[in-house]
């Protein structure tokens, strides 16, 4: 695949080409008729390729005209001129259809970027959701047998009590500050 700068510069080795073939078609096959085949090379060409090529295209074409018409020009040159007008036409149309096609690949690309950023933040989200799952569950777990130490405190003596519960709660959350409660 040709990168566009080089295939803009071989415009001006190409067309001239197929403008001489297409000449010698129109020569050899057409003869006199009034629709030329370097005409429809100017339509392909201009519609297949960009808006410089289409610029080099109808200058080759309008000197070819000339040429035929031994620089002068006459009423024939009326349905080339009118051939040309609506080529440069359909290479507008086509030329905007080409930018439009390009702004939306631009688009698509940025908005693939989005969503591979959203979907990164997802997968973050999603791990710290099931790391609070997993500290809910095992601190529940914990709360629980902190509730069991707890149940089997004796509660006849407020003083034993007290103590037994300081003890317990110090030791489960591993505070050694909380036994000057005692």
């Amino acid at each position: 695949m040709r990168s566009g700068k080089i295939s803009d510069l071989l415009v001006f080795v190409e067309m001239p080409l197929i403008y001489m073939v297409a000449t010698v078609f129109d020569y050899y096959f057409m003869g006199e008729s009034p629709i030329k085949a370097t005409w429809f090379v100017l339509l392909i060409y201009s519609v297949r390729k960009g808006m410089f090529v289409h610029v080099v295209s109808s200058l080759i074409f309008l000197l070819m005209t000339l040429y035929e018409a031994r620089f002068t020009p006459n009423f024939n040159m009326t349905p080339a001129a009118i051939f040309l007008s609506i080529s440069t036409l359909i290479a507008l149309v086509s030329n905007s259809r080409i930018q439009a096609i390009k702004r939306l690949k631009y688009d698509i690309s940025e908005r693939e970027k989005e969503i591979e950023d959203l979907r990164e933040r997802i997968r973050y989200l999603n791990s710290i959701i099931d790391d609070l799952k997993n500290r809910i569950f095992y601190e529940g777990e914990g709360l629980s047998s902190l509730f069991l130490r707890l149940k089997d405190i004796r509660t006849d003596n407020p003083r034993i009590f007290y103590r037994d519960f300081v003890d317990i709660v110090s030791d489960f959350f591993s505070i050694p500050g909380v036994s000057v409660y005692r």
